[in-house]
């Protein structure tokens, strides 16, 4: 079954699909600091930080529609320009109690980054 709940998520069983953009902001020293960027998110109806396990965290250039999808699992030990470059920003997620925080690390200059966080419900 398959559900879509306005524009950011999508239901499919027991996993969920949160999308959405936010601009990442630049590095006050690029190239040797990282600057931290955090998206909010709300939990899909009946999801919690009991029962939801993070599946994968795809990042992408919102600016770009050549730019390589980038597959992250919470963190990258990478301290690149590259990331910059490919939006493969390191990243990991916060399950809390009333929300979800994905933490973006940008050691470059500002992009703006597409995002899909995939849930499962346990």
């Amino acid at each position: 079954m398959l559900i879509l709940l306005g524009n950011n998520v999508i239901f499919q069983d027991n996993f969920a699909k949160l999308t959405g953009k936010i601009e990442v902001k630049a590095s006050s020293n690029p190239g040797s600091s990282y600057n931290q960027t955090v998206a909010t998110l709300n939990y899909p109806n009946g999801y919690n930080k009991n029962n939801t396990t993070v599946i994968g965290l795809l990042q992408k250039n919102a600016d770009s529609d050549s730019a390589a999808l980038v597959q992250e699992f919470g963190a990258s030990a990478v301290n690149a320009s590259s990331s910059s470059v490919l939006c493969s920003f390191p990243a990991r997620v916060l399950l809390q109690d009333s929300n979800i925080l994905i933490h973006f690390y940008n050691i470059g200059s500002a992009k703006n980054v597409a995002y899909t966080l995939t849930l499962k419900k346990e």
